[in-house]
């Protein structure tokens, strides 16, 4: 496994998709999403993003309407976890890491993982929305 400098464009970008729809447990990184609508998605940009990341091939399954990309690393949970403060279990009082949010093209990146994960535009009165996915809100603030 290789472990990324935390000024790499990528990283950015995958924290905010872990930011949206990822998870950790004791040994497994899990990014989840709609089959339907995101299985393109998950293969052509997801899977060869975490691979070029960390050198971690992922696999992809289906259950139901969900499509999962799942890595199995012990190291790969330590370095989310411990280095960029994603929680293991619940994801509760979730922030952008510090180093990401004070570089402007870290923390465009991350958001742009975030909103393609979470994230929604709509019209209203002539004006563009962006939304968020409730439980992403708050990790728009940083640690």
């Amino acid at each position: 496994m290789i472990i990324p400098q935390l000024d790499d464009p990528n990283l950015a970008y995958e924290s905010g998709v872990h930011l949206g729809d990822g998870s950790l447990d004791k040994y497994r990184y899990l990014i989840s999403g709609d089959k339907t609508k995101e299985t393109i998605y998950y293969e052509a940009v997801l899977a060869p993003l975490v691979e070029e990341l960390y050198d971690i091939g992922p696999t992809i399954s289906f259950e139901n309407n969900s499509v999962y990309l799942r890595i199995y690393s012990r190291e790969l949970v330590l370095f989310k976890n411990q280095e960029l403060g994603f929680p293991i279990g619940r994801k509760a009082g979730l922030r952008i890491h510090k180093f990401i949010a004070s570089n402007s093209v870290s923390t465009s990146n991350a958001i742009s993982g975030l909103y393609d994960t979470d994230g929604s535009l709509s019209i209203v009165s002539a004006f563009f929305a962006l939304k968020w996915n409730a439980m992403s809100a708050p990790a728009m603030r940083t640690n």
